[in-house]
């Protein structure tokens, strides 16, 4: 048994972010949801709020997502995928020339489509959805666990009321003529 009330919270995040998230969830014949997230993360609202659907049948729930983000603060973020491939190219080349030297990191940062700004694009950077959806999933895993530690005592409850009314009921009948 679980209780349709509950709440969960859950932090992740690395060195430049940091996501974190609160879910509440609230008595509800059906699954009503209002999902808040900062505009950076808009693009991945629906993912997250199939995320939510797959985990929960019922209630009213609230989820909030809070991010701190160091690189979208300073308005420029480093897209890895392209300093990444860079970088084994560059290390590539380096050793087919017989260089000793490789790329440094300002030599990475130098090269065009490293260094891009916050709001060249619309598009999440992959880390930082799969962060928010694993942070998300953590603290539906916490919601969870509380539904069902509250469903148990009400159920346990539940049970006592059940023995006292047929306690009840059985000495009722006794008195009947």
């Amino acid at each position: 048994m679980r209780s349709m009330t509950g709440f969960g919270k859950a932090r992740g995040g690395d060195e430049t972010r940091h996501v974190e998230v609160e879910v509440r969830s609230v008595n509800n014949r059906f699954l009503k949801l209002q999902i808040r997230v900062p505009r950076e993360l808009s693009a991945c609202e629906g993912d997250i709020e199939k995320l939510v659907r797959k985990r929960l049948a019922r209630g009213a729930v609230h989820l909030s997502l809070r991010l701190r983000d160091d690189a979208v603060a300073a308005g420029v973020r480093i897209d890895s995928v392209v300093a990444d491939r860079l970088f084994r190219e560059a290390t590539e080349l380096a050793q087919h020339l017989g260089l000793s030297h490789s790329p440094s990191l300002s030599d990475i940062l130098s090269l065009p489509g490293v260094v891009v700004s916050a709001d060249a694009s619309d598009d999440v950077p992959t880390e930082l959805q799969t962060l928010a959806l694993d942070t998300v999933g953590a603290a539906l895993d916490a919601l969870q666990t509380m539904r069902e530690t509250e469903g148990s005592t009400l159920g346990r409850e539940l049970e006592v009321i059940r023995q006292r009314i047929g306690d009840n009921l059985a000495f009722v009948e006794t008195r009947m003529p």
